[in-house]
């Protein structure tokens, strides 16, 4: 279950009562919803509907076709029509005054079935296949576009909650402590100087929370993006880790190798060779004849006959085209650069995989070295600010001393929480960089 509690020692995370009445938001829930939902993976789907379509199109090549003609004709003439089959067809018309009318009707029904076409059929088809799976495999890709667009706004926007709480506690503090420190004065206990820094100091508190909500509205924003949504419903966000796995043991070498079996975007680029190389089977395949057998049944008749006249006959039909101004051949040219085109993609997008293997890799190394740090220096300073007080309370340490403390706190909460949230981003980019998807990695389907 990706949904846990990520608690961050030293800090209270803020409280969103503006939005309390929405219903929360987890990250699975929140990337199951895109997924289904998103504009992007809908626009990725009816594109391979639209490829799933053309297979149907490039099969119906193979199938027979059939027509059914029917014609009703009325003539005002002055001699007889001849009708096809009929006794009058072997002796001349007769002309006769004034005009008279006549009306005759035919019906064909004519099959026509390809035999043989040089291969264009049969590489139009596997073309069409290719580019179907090719279409597939995009599908997901902007899944795990829009995944890793997701994720990375879910925790920013975590990160900025609990930015936002840290500089919201040391100004409450700051403010608790210049209301103490005025008391002091007015006792003469302190100097006036002191009341002074302290209100200075809660000011600048107060101007770094002004900004921490600042960039907690412009990632809320972006979060709200990220979902594909045209407007905010007020989640509140569920809290989240990431627990470690095999992968951040395993060599480069082999998750690159996974990667390279995994990607989705590598398997749309290999099926999409595949469809250019079907290209040039299918242009070449125009400087071959083409084969075709057809059937047709004719039923005719005219207003002097009793009952309709048929006909059944059967035809075979080859043709080659001579001369096509060069259009097989520029078509032919044209294909087999496509292929030089997909595979220098493939190759540039496998170099492009092996390098954000490598980046995923240093950067969850880091994030666990900057996480047990975090952890260290959070406790220490933690200590130092309480000991700094109880200093200053019994008049052992100056007003300024112990604001550097106070502040010294404030900075390694901040970093705690920032390293925190990295190192669960740091893990989740280097699932996705091996081609799998966060909820897959979790069993949420």
């Amino acid at each position: 279950m990706l949904a846990g509690c990520l608690a961050v020692a030293g800090f209270a995370l803020p409280s969103l009562s503006a939005i309390a009445r929405a219903e929360t938001l987890s990250l699975p829930d929140a990337l199951e919803r895109v997924r289904r939902e998103h504009p992007d993976v809908l626009r990725a789907r009816a594109v391979m509907m639209q490829a799933r379509a053309r297979v149907g199109v490039a099969l119906a090549s193979y199938l027979p076709s059939a027509v059914v003609g029917v014609l009703g004709r009325g003539d005002l003439s002055n001699f007889t029509p001849v009708v096809v089959g009929t006794p009058q067809a072997s002796s001349s018309s007769s002309t006769s005054f004034p005009f008279e009318g006549s009306y005759r009707y035919s019906a064909a029904l004519n099959a026509t079935q390809l035999i043989f076409d040089g291969g264009q059929t049969l590489g139009a088809l596997a073309a069409a296949r290719a580019q179907q799976a090719a279409a597939t495999s995009d599908v997901a890709t902007q899944l795990q576009l829009v995944e890793g667009a997701l994720s990375a706004a879910y925790v920013a926007l975590l990160e900025a909650q609990a930015l936002a709480g840290v500089t919201r506690e040391y100004e409450e503090q700051l403010r608790a402590l210049v209301q103490s420190t005025k008391n002091l004065v007015r006792a003469g206990v302190r100097p006036e100087f002191d009341a002074l820094s302290a209100e200075t100091r809660a000011q600048r508190a107060t101007l770094d929370r002004v900004r921490a909500d600042g960039v907690l509205a412009r990632r809320r924003a972006a979060l709200i993006a990220a979902l594909g949504l045209e407007s905010d419903p007020g989640y509140t966000l569920v809290e989240f880790s990431l627990p470690a796995s095999a992968d951040e043991t395993a060599s480069l070498e082999a998750l690159v190798a996974q990667a390279m079996s995994a990607r989705p975007e590598l398997r749309a680029l290999s099926s999409a060779v595949r469809a250019a190389e079907d290209q040039v089977r299918a242009a070449r395949g125009t400087y071959f004849p083409s084969l075709r057998l057809g059937l047709t049944a004719l039923m005719t008749g005219n207003q002097d006959i009793h009952g309709p006249l048929f006909n059944f006959f059967g035809s075979l039909t080859l043709e080659e085209e001579l001369f096509t101004g060069l259009s097989t051949y520029r078509g032919t040219q044209a294909a087999r650069q496509a292929v030089l085109v997909a595979s220098a993609q493939a190759a540039s997008q496998r170099v492009m995989v092996r390098a954000s293997i490598a980046d995923a890799v240093a950067t969850l190394t880091a994030a666990l070295t900057t996480d047990a740090q975090s952890d260290q220096l959070l406790a220490q300073s933690t200590r130092l600010s309480q000991s700094a007080q109880r200093r200053y309370d019994a008049g052992l340490l100056s007003f300024l001393e112990l604001m550097d403390a106070h502040g010294l706190r404030l900075i390694a909460s901040g970093q705690r929480a920032s390293a925190r949230y990295a190192l669960a981003l740091a893990r989740a980019d280097l699932r996705r960089s091996l081609g799998r998807s966060l909820i897959e990695e979790h069993g949420r389907r």
